[in-house]
């Protein structure tokens, strides 16, 4: 997520806006009302503003978690494409030497690249009425 949208979704006024309006459609959360209300000595409004703050705190709490998180599996995927890179690598270079050593490759690349017979090479002379 990028820097300015985490800061727009961690505002705040949006926890705000989302605590009021959680407070509207499902109600507080139980044990959170208990403490802000237990902290206010029974004072109702003096909950409700505590409460509000309490949530605002957690929810910011729990987004800032989740984008540790987040932030944590991207790091690790990174690792593993890293990891990847390095056994392809290492499998090409093994399969390179037993190559060399197993095959006897070079010698093998030598010989055809220094082969002096042109006897394979097909030519085409008009003398031979082979013309194309």
């Amino acid at each position: 997520m990028g820097g300015w949208l985490l800061d727009f979704y961690m505002s705040d006024e949006n926890l705000y806006a989302r605590v009021v309006e959680e407070l509207s459609t499902q109600g507080p959360v139980r044990g959170l009302w208990a403490k802000a209300y237990a902290e206010s000595s029974g004072n109702h409004e003096a909950a409700r503003a505590l409460y509000l703050r309490l949530r605002v705190t957690q929810l910011a709490d729990e987004r800032l978690a989740l984008a540790k998180d987040a932030r944590r599996q991207q790091r690790s995927e990174s690792r593993w494409s890293e990891y990847l890179v390095i056994a392809g690598l290492t499998l090409f270079a093994t399969f390179l030497v037993v190559s060399v050593v197993v095959w006897d490759l070079p010698s093998a690349v030598y010989e055809l690249l220094n082969r002096k017979s042109t006897a394979a090479i097909p030519t085409f002379s008009p003398a031979s009425g082979n013309s194309p």
